[in-house]
């Protein structure tokens, strides 16, 4: 949550380290998602970001 009080939500980034096992890469995908998206809510219930910031991040 911090790189996001940091850097513009349209600059982030998702990269993993899983390379070996196809579907280590696939649940490091969804569990990035996850915790995005949980953290997104959180600064949304915060007041940090309005609804619409939150939405725009996400894509």
């Amino acid at each position: 949550m911090h790189v996001m009080e940091v850097v513009p939500l349209s600059k982030m980034l998702y990269a993993s380290d899983a390379f070996h096992v196809p579907e280590l890469c696939w649940l490091a995908g969804r569990w990035c998602q996850r915790y995005f998206a949980k953290a997104l809510t959180e600064y949304v219930v915060g007041e940090s970001l309005d609804f619409d910031e939150a939405i725009e991040g996400a894509r």
